[in-house]
């Protein structure tokens, strides 16, 4: 069964758990209503025996030698309060007919074949008499070793007097019915709240992971009280972020040496053209120079900056700007400095500034100007 549909999981575990739950009650209600139908059923079976063992034993032998039904008074009087409802008939091993109630039964009984010691069970239906009525009956026929020889019981009663059994079973069918949705709705507000209880340390890990950049790459993924299922995946995610962690210390060692070395031949260089007469030429090769001292000087700056934790936030770089300005224009007026730049270049390259710095700013769905682009600030 597929469960695209519901995109968190805690839901498709609960709505999976809710489907099993119901399925296995359904199961368990089909099986508790058959086993209850068959025990009613037999115990009508068993009812039915009983009243042929009980009367066996009244049976008895006269002071001429004849079989005789002498049934006790209690037994006697439930066969007389009932005699349309419980009907019973006993014949010899010859066939014939001892004693019956009523007699309609008897003679109804006297046609059929002999009984064995296995009972045999049958039902009448549509019995129109004075007697009978047109009643439906349940009995067994049976041989049985009685004080007057071997007879022939048979026993029926109305299929009516199981009907409260019946009326019972059905109802409990039809309530199981009707509290399965309420059930079902409960187990399913029980299954999420227990799901996302248990998925608590997931959502905490993913927060702490929410937390883990360039600027915090020494943060791990806690590994205690989780499930053993997610485990191994939290310990993967570590060991790759123990990697990481390491290349960028190979690439931030590797910056801050590159750095180191080459600040010591530039010096000497820089040393050197200071103490060199001339111009033109030299005078731009000076210039370079100190274009790679500043580099240098830049690229050990980002390797410090990069071991430290840095809080990075929200800057407006108009204020920047305003700052720097108001600091340099003193400065500038005061020894009347004129720059020989054109304002297109001049503009080109405070974007560029600010593109660079704003890099961070562009990857959230930023976008800088088209003068501030790289590509137009090549002069």
């Amino acid at each position: 069964m597929s469960f695209g549909g519901f995109r968190s999981l805690q839901l498709r575990l609960a709505v999976r758990l809710a489907i099993l739950y119901v399925a296995a009650a359904a199961i368990a209600v089909g099986i508790l209503a058959y086993q209850a139908y068959d025990t009613a059923g037999s115990l009508n079976d068993r009812e039915l025996s009983l009243r042929a063992e009980d009367l066996a034993r009244a049976m008895v032998v006269d002071s001429a030698g004849q079989p005789r039904l002498d049934l006790p008074s209690k037994l006697a009087a439930a066969y007389a309060a009932a005699p349309e409802d419980d009907l019973f008939a006993i014949r010899d091993a010859n066939g014939r007919l001892i004693a019956a109630s009523p007699a309609e039964f008897g003679e109804r009984v006297s046609k059929w074949p002999p009984a064995t010691d296995e009972a045999s069970y049958f039902r009448l239906s549509g019995v129109d008499s004075e007697d009978f009525g047109s009643e439906s009956y349940y009995g067994l026929s049976v041989a049985l070793q009685t004080a007057a020889g071997p007879m022939w019981i048979s026993v029926a009663r109305t299929e009516g007097s199981d009907a409260l059994i019946k009326s019972l079973l059905r109802e409990f069918v039809f309530n199981a019915i009707w509290v399965s949705p309420l059930l079902m709705l409960a187990t399913l507000g029980i299954g999420i709240f227990a799901i996302r209880n248990g998925l608590k340390p997931v959502r905490e890990i993913s927060r702490k992971a929410a937390s883990i950049g360039p600027h915090a790459t020494s943060v791990r993924l806690p590994e205690q009280n989780l499930p053993t299922e997610i485990l191994p995946l939290v310990a993967s995610i570590n060991n790759a972020l123990d990697r990481l962690d390491k290349g960028f210390a190979v690439q931030r060692e590797f910056t801050a040496n590159a750095a180191h070395e080459l600040r010591t031949p530039l010096a000497i260089v820089t040393s050197a053209l200071e103490t060199m007469d001339g111009d033109g030429e030299l005078k731009k090769l000076r210039t370079d120079v100190a274009r790679m001292n500043r580099l240098v000087d830049q690229l050990l700056r980002v390797a410090r900056l990069d071991a430290i934790a840095l809080e990075f936030g929200t800057v407006d770089l108009n204020k920047v700007a305003s700052s720097v300005v108001a600091t340099m224009a003193p400065w500038a007026i005061a020894q009347r400095s004129k720059w020989p730049i054109a304002a297109a270049a001049f503009q080109r390259r405070i974007g560029r500034i600010f593109s660079n710095g704003s890099g961070a700013g562009r990857g959230r769905g930023m976008k800088a100007p088209a003068w501030a682009s790289p590509s137009s600030a090549k002069s």
